[in-house]
This record gives C-alpha cells, sequence and structure tokens, in this order.
C-alpha cells in the first residue's frame, strides 16, 4: 500500500534488551531452526559476543538504535575471518544508513530481517548466497 507504519517498543529502566530486539532474536531462531541450522549459541545480554552463533555463521541483532557501532565493529573485526558474519536491522532503510551500510563488506553483510526471513533455507556463505543477498 505504500504506507509508512511505525512501531514504538519501549522498555523500562531495568531492562539491558529492548522488547525490538528480544522479537527480531525469536523471529531469527525460527529462521535458523526452519533452515535446519546448528544453533551453538545464543549470547546473553552484555556477554560482548554476537547474539546468535550457528555452524555456518554468526548473527548480529541490531535495532539501528545505537549511536556508537564500535562494540560490533570490535567482534566483526576478530570473528568475520572465522566464518561469515550477518547484520540483520529491523528495515531497509536502517541497512541502507551510513552506520550500518558501511560495514557491508568482506565476511560481512547487512541485510533487513524482513528480507533474510524470507529468503528460503540459505547457508551464509554459499554459493547460492550471491544471488539471494537482500
Amino acid at each position: 500500500s505504500g504506507e509508512t507504519v511505525s512501531l514504538y517498543f519501549a522498555k523500562s529502566g531495568e531492562e539491558k534488551v529492548s522488547a525490538l530486539h528480544k522479537f527480531m532474536v525469536v523471529q531469527l531462531l525460527k529462521k535458523l531452526e526452519e533452515n535446519e541450522e546448528t544453533i551453538l549459541r545464543v549470547a546473553e545480554s552484555g556477554q560482548g559476543a554476537p547474539d546468535v552463533e550457528t555452524e555456518t555463521a554468526y548473527y548480529e541483532i541490531e535495532t539501528g538504535l545505537k549511536t556508537r557501532t564500535t562494540d560490533l565493529e570490535e567482534r566483526i573485526s576478530e570473528l568475520s575471518t572465522t566464518k561469515p558474519f550477518m547484520i540483520l536491522v529491523p528495515n531497509s532503510d536502517v541497512a541502507k544508513s551510513e552506520k550500518y551500510g558501511r560495514l557491508n563488506g568482506s565476511g560481512v553483510v547487512v541485510a533487513a530481517l524482513a528480507e533474510f526471513l524470507l529468503v528460503k533455507a540459505r547457508r551464509p556463505g554459499s554459493a547460492s548466497e550471491e544471488g539471494a543477498r537482500p
């Protein structure tokens, strides 16, 4: 319909992770299970690790609300040489933003979560990934 819909997720002072982040992680985990990916680890808040690690990739959920991405950039430089690093954001505007768009590169893919969820059973880093990138 072309109409913009805005959703707002409030979090209390005690919460470290927003409801949007939690929702996005759950959606990612469902897709990975559907694709029969082996999930090695789901990080707890504050661990300084990617949100989800599978046998084939690291996945980081970003809501787009951070003012700095230095912690994310450190994780990427540390881990993206061992397996692909997927950064999933709420929408394509955030994916294309200067803050996240510049992270796209060797071993790193920034994509909107909705687009990622639509792609049928792909393995990050596989030959079929090139044609399926959002």
